[in-house]
């Protein structure tokens, strides 16, 4: 237990993940860096599961062995008491990890709880604000320079409107990683209770709870690098344009909205 313990401490002495510091400041004065600790809050909860997950990892990798030594324990019966000891130091412990499993169950959930507000925040109002705002815009410039060459220094809408699609297209993807990664840890539960339950067939269920926790973890570190890009691009591209187009008040009244939306499901 001490050696689980201590590999979790140090798991988790690594540098929490955050934004870049070049964005942290571009949004210092702007309504804007609300959303930037936003973003800073959903990668520390990401990164934590990560870590939990990492503990269910190692605390795993004895399983093979314990297995192996339940195989042959019948044909070693005359040693059993130096065994038992040998056990005693690599044994899973299978209410730990039970315990840590929920754990992270029930923070994926509230991160995906954010998430989806999150993203249907965004879509339902920042993208449609700029529509508006570059549409207008457009119109204004067109009304005041008849017969002259169209500027391309301004995004017309139909360019805002596939960065839309764009988003779009990221958080359908996100919420499927969000749903494969909750029947994964559905599946993990159910290994447990069937551990439990079928003590004949413990040896079985400790192989399917190993798979499933690796298969977590591919699943997890997945979905983290590809948010962590959908963030970043999110600073860089998108909140950028907000910036470049909206009036600090439209910019406010904006993330109060978005804000507001996200908030209400915690």
């Amino acid at each position: 237990m001490s050696g689980s313990v201590a590999s979790r401490e140090s798991i988790s002495t690594r540098a929490r993940p955050r934004s870049n510091s070049v964005v942290r400041g571009k949004f210092s004065e702007c309504a804007l860096i609300e959303i930037i600790h936003l973003h800073d809050c959903l990668r520390g909860a990401l990164d934590q599961i990560q870590n939990d997950v990492e503990t269910l990892v190692q605390s795993s990798s004895c399983i093979d062995d314990e297995i192996n030594q339940d195989a042959n324990k019948v044909a070693r019966k005359q040693i059993e008491d130096s065994v038992d000891n040998q056990e005693e130091t690599t044994k899973f412990n299978i209410h730990l990890a039970s315990d840590l499993s929920k754990s992270i169950a029930s923070r994926f959930h509230l991160i995906w709880s954010v998430f989806q507000a999150h993203s249907g925040a965004e879509d339902e109002f920042i993208w449609p604000a700029l529509k508006m705002k570059v549409g207008g815009k457009k119109k204004e410039q067109q009304h005041t320079s008849e017969g002259a060459n169209k500027s391309p220094a301004q995004k017309c809408g139909c360019e805002i409107s596939l960065e839309a699609e764009e988003y779009e297209e990221d958080h359908a993807m996100e919420e499927s990683m969000f749903k494969q990664i909750n029947k994964t840890l559905r599946r993990l539960n159910g290994s447990f209770r069937y551990y439990h339950a079928n003590v004949g067939e413990q040896s079985q269920a400790l192989s399917i709870i190993k798979m499933v926790i690796y298969s977590l973890k591919e699943e997890t570190d997945s979905l983290t690098d590809h948010l962590e890009q959908h963030l970043r691009k999110e600073e860089t591209q998108c909140l950028p344009m907000v910036q470049k187009h909206l009036s600090k008040d439209e910019i406010s009244s904006l993330v109060g909205q978005i804000m507001g939306k996200g908030v209400s499901i915690l």
